[in-house]
């Protein structure tokens, strides 16, 4: 680090000096356990900034995701830990947790427990912290897919599969609960008159309709001529191929701005 061959200033080989001192047995094992997390997040993650992407996709990708890494607690970190000694031992840095002197807990007048503190040793520590991150994870997961699944099953009754299969009176009962909640962007009483023959027509010029997605059916409506036969529900449609699945597309327009302006 001090070849002055690499054109290094000294605060450069100060501030990594400084860097390799904080790595340790802790900092490797953390390193092998987020390695496996995002290596499984990265194909889920190109999937989710997909220009294609929906929020039914999203639901089931991180769904998907959720039950990949739901083992991730019952195994604990003895095998991250095993993985971290041999990095360690390659690179010369002593394998053991660091063990933290422990602040007393000062007991109140009449109280007979004591503290146990003292009886949780490094590695269990660590593994309780694990555990809690573990936890955070797959609940800040689950909850977003859940989000994700609740706001694409109010448009679940304009896809392929379901106009095929539902009858008409419950895609009726859908379409008054969509139009009840999107009353500022579609006519309750208009999409209930319009899924109901929309079934029927849609049928006859689609062959294999349980396979189409909306943006199929979007597209039938666009090259057939039927938005204004049908305004609301392509509307409906319009809001839910909009509706972002991250914020990918922002970011890539910002960067298209950037070029341009540069």
């Amino acid at each position: 680090m001090t070849d002055r061959v690499n054109n290094w200033t000294t605060d450069t080989v100060f501030g990594a000096m400084i860097l390799l001192r904080q790595i340790d047995y802790e900092f490797v094992c953390l390193s092998e356990i987020w390695s496996e997390v995002l290596v499984k997040l990265d194909c889920t993650n190109k999937s989710l900034q997909g220009k294609s992407a929906t929020l039914y996709v999203a639901s089931s990708l991180l769904t998907g995701w959720a039950k990949n890494i739901q083992h991730l607690p019952d195994e604990g970190v003895h095998k991250y830990a095993d993985k971290a000694k041999n990095v360690c031992d390659s690179m010369s840095i002593k394998s053991s947790f660091t063990v933290k002197r422990l602040r007393q807990v000062k007991r109140m007048a009449g109280e007979i427990a004591e503290d146990e503190a003292h009886l949780v040793c490094a590695e269990k520590s660590f593994e309780l912290e694990c555990f809690k991150v573990y936890d955070r994870l797959i609940s800040e997961i689950k909850s977003r897919s859940d989000i994700c699944h609740t706001i694409s099953s109010d448009f679940s009754f304009l896809s392929g599969k379901a106009l095929n299969e539902s009858s008409v009176s419950y895609l009726e009962k859908c379409a008054a609960d969509f139009g009840a909640k999107y009353n500022r962007d579609t006519d309750t009483l208009e999409i209930i008159s319009e899924v109901a023959t929309f079934k029927f027509r849609f049928k006859e010029l689609v062959k294999k309709i349980s396979t189409t997605s909306h943006l199929d059916i979007l597209k039938v409506i666009s090259k057939y001529g039927l938005r204004n036969a049908y305004p609301n529900i392509e509307i409906t449609l319009r809001i839910f191929m909009t509706m972002p699945v991250s914020v990918a597309s922002c970011e890539r327009s910002f960067n298209k701005l950037k070029i341009i302006k540069n």
